[in-house]
């Protein structure tokens, strides 16, 4: 991992992001592209104004985190100001910047919007070309420490093992591994089995501190919540999906609950598109 981008909006959500990219960073001798976007907004005499005053606040802002975190890093800090719509903005400078990881900041929501991230994370998530993290104002841990890799029987749940390997690896975390049945059919269990046994081998080979547990539950994300809570992780590791009808990235409902309502940091890894892409439940 080379080069990290972190949405910046100066909100204590995305101040925390930073804090958490900047150790991040440090692990893998990688640089911080600070991000922040001037909204589009009418050509009225008022709002070009309005608009570069914006630049300017945000210039001075991000100098100011340039300064703060500069010397704290092996390496090195830079900031980018785009105008447009943030995610769409976030998303190409990424591409642009070949960036590894995207880290922003998010609030959780409740009630009858509980499914939708309904901002702009939820879209930089969903079309981000690398892994994201998003992570809530209130987490205050240094590390991840502890990390659960929540896995089903989906063919592309596996697909998150291997960046979670190496974030566990460069934080010395221990990655708990949970099997989650949905149902009773004896060959999705099975099935899940297989996929729990691969994922030990693998972190073993990389010498990763881990141990495998099971649970059943059809409410997937509610369980993965409970166990993150039981067994104090710091970080949980998801999937986004293909929608194989207008093969693109989604994010299912399942996710959206993570993501809302953990009050954890979250890992999201892309599905790439599998041959034998299955239909069934993804997001864990």
């Amino acid at each position: 991992m080379k080069n990290m981008l972190v949405a910046i909006d100066f909100s204590a959500s995305s101040m925390n992001a930073l804090r958490i990219a900047v150790s991040i960073a440090n692990l893998f001798e990688a640089n911080i592209l600070m991000v922040n976007v001037c909204k589009p907004c009418s050509d009225d005499a008022l709002y070009p104004v309005t608009r570069e005053m914006h630049r300017k606040e945000a210039v001075k802002r991000l100098e100011r985190l340039v300064e703060k975190y500069q010397d704290k890093l092996n390496g090195k800090i830079e900031y980018k100001i785009r105008n447009g719509y943030v995610y769409d903005e976030i998303v190409n400078q990424a591409k642009y910047s070949d960036s590894d990881l995207i880290i922003a900041g998010t609030h959780g929501i409740s009630g009858v919007e509980e499914f939708f991230m309904g901002s702009n994370a939820f879209r930089i998530v969903t079309s981000s070309p690398c892994p994201t993290i998003t992570i809530r104002e209130d987490y205050n841990e240094e590390t991840f420490s502890s990390i659960l890799l929540p896995l089903d029987a989906s063919t592309d749940t596996r697909q998150k093992i291997t960046f979670t390997t190496s974030l566990a690896k460069a934080f010395g975390a221990r990655v708990n591994i949970l099997g989650i049945y949905q149902n009773a059919n004896k060959k999705d269990q099975h099935k899940i089995n297989i996929y729990c046994k691969q994922a030990k081998e693998y972190l073993d080979r990389h010498g990763v501190k881990n141990e495998t547990h099971y649970t059943q539950s059809r409410k997937v994300a509610d369980a993965a919540i409970e166990f993150a809570k039981k067994m104090e992780t710091s970080l949980i590791s998801i999937m986004s999906e293909i929608d194989s009808s207008a093969f693109r990235r989604v994010l299912g409902n399942q996710a959206q609950r993570i993501v809302n309502h953990s009050g954890f940091p979250v890992l999201c890894v892309h599905a790439k598109p599998l041959f034998n892409y299955q239909t069934t439940f993804k997001g864990v």
